[in-house]
């Protein structure tokens, strides 16, 4: 938990009238990520952190060293052509 108060995730309040007592509160940058308040960005994150988004960067890499230069369209035709099951 110490973590994501350092990362900015929570922040720490005095949870009552002793000092001892601590209670953990959202920030107003986390407080975007929770579905419970508007605007809620989590639809969003969880879109961008979707294993076929990360795949896609991953060769983003190799395909703009290649001297053929492909394009994105060229690759995913070329793919459905050469896989029977997305046809």
């Amino acid at each position: 938990m110490h973590l994501l108060v350092h990362s900015g995730f929570f922040s720490i309040t005095k949870a009552g009238q002793e000092q001892e007592e601590k209670a953990y509160d959202l920030t107003p940058s986390s407080g975007l990520l929770a579905e419970e308040k508007l605007p809620c960005l989590s639809p969003v994150v969880q879109a961008m952190l979707d294993p076929t988004v990360i795949t896609l960067f991953c060769f983003l890499g190799n395909w703009l060293r290649e001297d053929k230069a492909v394009t994105p369209f060229g690759t995913t035709w070329t793919t459905i052509q050469i896989q029977q099951s997305f046809q």
